[in-house]
């Protein structure tokens, strides 16, 4: 099956992402990776009038480690992460469960972002990373409205 018809936005800011957003509210669907996501619409499961792809949004894929902590933006890569020797220096149980999701080109194209917002169970990493200490599993994408207090719903 094809995808029903939806208007597609690219926005290359955050401040972008989050108008786009609040212009089509509960119309619009984000696109991370695509590997959750892409199948559900081609299957028409999702319907979205408007999909926003984040893959331009710059920072929102930064894997960094600070004071023995990795800090993992929502559209960080899985094989990015798996592969990252400083994430795997603090979280070695995160990028040990990573390698057991999927399968590389999975990996290569899906997000740690995509992986909990689906909780698909052969695209996300294993439960047993929530028993780590530096594990923090949700995307890195502040929650802020326009005005710049917190998003409500």
């Amino acid at each position: 099956m094809k995808p029903a018809p939806f208007e597609y936005c690219a926005p290359t800011s955050l401040d972008e992402a989050i108008d786009v957003l609040a212009r089509h509210g509960d119309a619009a669907k984000v696109l991370a990776g695509g590997q959750s996501l892409v199948p559900m619409l081609n299957m028409r499961l999702v319907r979205p009038s408007v999909l926003i792809s984040l893959r331009h949004v710059p920072a929102l894929d930064d894997v960094a480690v600070t004071g023995g902590w990795a800090r993992i933006g929502g559209m960080a890569r899985q094989r990015a992460v798996e592969e990252d020797p400083a994430v795997r220096q603090v979280c070695p149980l995160l990028t040990e469960a990573l390698g057991l999701v999927a399968h590389p080109a999975i990996r290569n194209q899906g997000t740690i972002g995509g992986s909990v917002v689906h909780a698909g169970p052969l695209r996300r990493p294993p439960n047993r990373t929530s028993c780590s200490r530096k594990w923090r599993s949700g995307p890195s994408v502040p929650r802020v409205s326009r005005r710049g207090g917190p998003w409500k719903r």
